[in-house]
């Protein structure tokens, strides 16, 4: 991708605060009726999700815009600077048609001289320093200051320079997005292969799910973290996700602690998620590739199957909707940003299991799809290291873009 890597540092910088105008969102009264409902699209913290803004779920009429809220104009930054993402990342945009904006976002509207996506990217480059500089604003939502955010130093390049990094970091970006449209056909296929793999259970052997279960479920353990390096690791509930588990948000468990013998993981366990919100408890993933010592948090629980079915299959029938439908309707709670599921509800779930032989065929079938749906997903994080790589060496000059070779997209 590159001849050489050379710091040449910019000759000129600006503040983000000199890079155009900035303008405060707002919110029209949601009572009257003839404020929403029309054409101009509403941006909100909530539905910023993509770079390049021009549509959104909720929309005002002219009215509307004019009298309670600010309208962003084509080419302008629009960014998130009040919300509960802030916690993880910075959300930016650009404007590709006049829209108009809530109060937990901001517009830069770029002065002369400035290309509105250089500047978006750059904001993006510096994202992980302003997640770090978020304050606490109440309810599990962050708040940028806007005037920490304005005090931020850019590169001051000239206008055709800045267009071609846009445009370098633009074509990246269609890569990735061709690839996660990849990966969602994939999934979506492979989803339609399992329900049709499924499609014949009702004739297939069903009992209670403890009936195919070595030993009751068990909950695991929650030891206090430690920031050292002691050799042993437990993990987080951010481990089980919907298609299975990730091996991520693993804690150190501190020296000498007294419970580890009885959590402790191995390799192709079986946990679910015993508490989380309606939607995500019951989460089912087999674990692997962490190595060493790991135990499972007091929120997961282990299953361990016994020889009447494949485990692999079990996981299989654990995540599918019908199983899936029988978790949420029994998960209790008093709030539903936090339901949980006993072991007596899990072994009480119905499950319908077919001979050995088709067991084999069924997990053979379906790993075919998740090992292409794996390999797609490894691409995919590779094109986005690789993006967040190049805004590092093209924002701080240890890189110019008339230095770059072709991308690997």
């Amino acid at each position: 991708m590159r001849n050489r890597q050379v710091e040449r540092p910019f000759e000129s910088w600006i503040s983000l605060g000199e890079a155009g105008q900035w303008l405060s969102g707002a919110t029209p009264d949601t009572s009257h009726d003839s404020y929403w409902g029309g054409d101009v699209p509403w941006i909100s913290a909530s539905s910023l999700k993509n770079f390049d803004v021009i549509e959104s779920e909720r929309r005002l009429t002219r009215l509307g815009s004019m009298v309670g809220s600010q309208m962003a104009p084509p080419g302008s930054v629009i960014f998130v600077v009040r919300g509960m993402s802030l916690k993880n990342e910075l959300r930016v945009g650009v404007v590709g048609r006049p829209v108009s904006f809530g109060q937990d976002c901001k517009v830069v509207i770029p002065r002369n001289g400035i290309d509105g996506h250089f500047l978006a990217y750059f904001m993006l480059s510096k994202g992980d320093h302003f997640v770090r500089i978020a304050e606490d604003a109440g309810h599990g939502t962050k708040r940028l200051v806007t005037s920490s955010m304005a005090e931020v130093q850019m590169p001051f390049l000239p206008v055709s320079e800045q267009r071609k990094v846009a445009d370098v970091l633009g074509s990246l970006d269609s890569g990735i997005q061709a690839v996660e449209q990849l990966v969602a056909k994939r999934k979506s296929l492979r989803n339609g292969v399992v329900d049709d793999l499924f499609s014949g259970r009702h004739s297939w052997l069903w009992g209670a799910l403890s009936s195919f279960l070595a030993a009751s479920p068990k909950n695991g353990l929650s030891p206090s973290e430690v920031e050292e390096w002691t050799g042993v690791r437990v993990l987080g509930l951010g481990c089980l996700t919907p298609e299975g588990f990730s091996p991520r948000h693993l804690k150190n468990v501190p020296q000498n602690y007294s419970g580890v013998g009885s959590a402790v993981l191995q390799e192709g366990d079986l946990l679910m998620t015993r508490a989380n919100t309606r939607e995500l408890v019951g989460l089912v993933g087999r674990y692997e590739g962490v190595g060493g010592v790991c135990l499972y948090p007091d929120l997961m629980m282990r299953l361990r199957p016994s020889g009447k079915i494949v485990q692999d299959f079990l996981e299989y029938s654990l995540r599918h909707p019908y199983v899936r439908r029988q978790i949420m309707a029994h998960a209790v709670g008093t709030s539903e940003s936090m339901v949980k599921i006993s072991a007596d509800i899990v072994r009480k779930l119905r499950i319908a299991v077919p001979s050995p032989e088709e067991q084999h065929r069924i997990v053979s079938t379906v790993k075919a799809h998740d090992e292409r749906i794996a390999a797609e997903r490894a691409r995919l994080e590779k094109l986005r290291k690789l993006k967040t790589g190049l805004m590092d060496d093209l924002f701080t000059g240890r890189v110019r873009v008339d230095e770059l070779q072709d991308l690997p997209v």
